[in-house]
């Protein structure tokens, strides 16, 4: 496996928005949502892709 700097410049601007509300918590809690589990999993899924590294 090679590092990619590429890879790590596309994974840190996914994974930025997170970082952000780490830093920048929301001062009122967010309303709760009803997700299928359906849609969970592909949403975690497209996640997964998104940071994968290639074989």
């Amino acid at each position: 496996m090679e590092f990619s700097t590429l890879g790590l410049i596309i994974g840190l601007a996914v994974l930025a928005p997170n970082l952000l509300l780490v830093l920048f918590p929301p001062r009122t809690p967010p309303p709760a949502a009803y997700v299928p589990r359906l849609l969970g999993w592909i949403g975690r899924g497209g996640q997964t892709l998104c940071v994968r590294t290639r074989p």
